[in-house]
């Protein structure tokens, strides 16, 4: 069996963040300053002239809509606060920003989750959620195709997205023998050195060779120290 997860894009979604909303935010307040600094001149030149400025009152008005626009956004950033997944969409609730990974795509719309029968190609369990990652998916997804199957045990195929130790022993414990490689949180790539997974152990000499080529053998052993 394969686990794959897809986005569908929900159309005029528009999910807002927390990072979102204090964009929208901050610019508003740059606005209000200098609508401000604005309606400030407007004023001295009024008291100098002894009259009264048209433009002093449509500065006015924008910045009662400016403040109406605030007091709607606060609303909203409180209401993404006490959302579990801190993002609320207004044109279609159940909508969220999808994820890849740890990094958000973009993507508006829900999470479909799909297992797959390797021989033919068939799909066997399915179902449409609005969870933002895959975590948490895979013992689910892997349940419900056993279920369809009938098979005491199966073997799932899924890629990086859904690796997680919890998920991988909830797995086990139903008779899942999950395959999911684990994601590579070394930064030795970006430093300019070799990781780890590029050291190949080889039992019978019992060494490692690294991607140079070159043999890294046993030198001696440590004892742990305990209390």
């Amino acid at each position: 069996m394969a686990i794959s997860t897809a986005s569908s894009p929900a159309a005029g979604s528009n999910a807002n963040t927390r990072s979102k909303v204090r964009t929208r935010l901050a610019k508003l307040e740059e606005s209000t300053a200098q609508y401000l600094t604005a309606l400030d001149a407007a004023d001295r030149q009024e008291s100098m002239s002894g009259g009264s400025s048209p433009g002093s009152g449509k500065l006015r008005d924008k910045l009662t809509r400016l403040k109406a626009q605030m007091q709607k956004l606060k609303a909203l950033e409180a209401a993404i606060e006490a959302s579990p997944d801190k993002q609320v969409s207004l044109t279609d609730p159940d909508t969220r920003l999808m994820v890849i990974g740890d990094r958000l795509t973009g993507t508006v719309g829900y999470n479909v989750q799909t297992v797959t029968e390797t021989e033919h190609h068939l799909i066997v369990a399915h179902e449409v959620t609005n969870h933002v990652g895959d975590r948490g998916q895979l013992p689910k997804m892997a349940a419900k195709a056993k279920e369809v199957l009938g098979f005491a045990e199966i073997d799932v195929l899924a890629d990086t997205g859904y690796f997680n130790s919890p998920d991988l022993l909830a797995c086990h414990k139903i008779g899942v023998h999950a395959l999911v490689p684990r994601p590579n949180t070394s930064n030795a790539k970006a430093a300019g050195r070799f990781s780890k997974a590029e050291f190949v152990y080889l039992p019978d000499p019992d060494a490692y060779r690294c991607p140079a080529g070159e043999m890294l053998t046993r030198y001696c052993l440590y004892p742990r120290k305990t209390i």
